[in-house]
């Protein structure tokens, strides 16, 4: 994937890092070659990564699933987990972002 660098406008293929900050939080980035701008995308911790696990097999488990009523109950869950996980990875990335 190519992307534009906000900081010197260049053009580069998307590479994703992630780097450990202790207490199990992994940050998600990536870095212009150009300039070294640094893009951090996401922080996540045990809870958010288990939420994100708990997301994918739900889809999962609605992929082939004609029970309209069992989908309907399984897209609730999905949004509520999503949902809690945004807040979590926001409060992270405030909390390291203001560091």
């Amino acid at each position: 994937m190519e992307i534009n660098c906000d900081g010197c406008s260049k053009s580069f293929s998307l590479v994703i890092k992630e780097k450990k900050c202790g207490n199990g939080i992994i940050e998600t980035y990536f870095t212009c070659p150009e300039c070294n701008k640094r893009y951090s995308s996401a922080y996540t911790n045990a809870r958010t990564r288990k939420l994100q696990r708990q997301i994918r097999k739900l889809w999962d488990e609605i992929r082939g699933c004609r029970n309209v009523q069992l989908v309907e109950t399984k897209r609730t869950k999905i949004d509520k987990l999503t949902d809690e996980n945004k807040k979590i990875m926001s409060d992270l990335k405030a909390q390291f972002t203001s560091s």
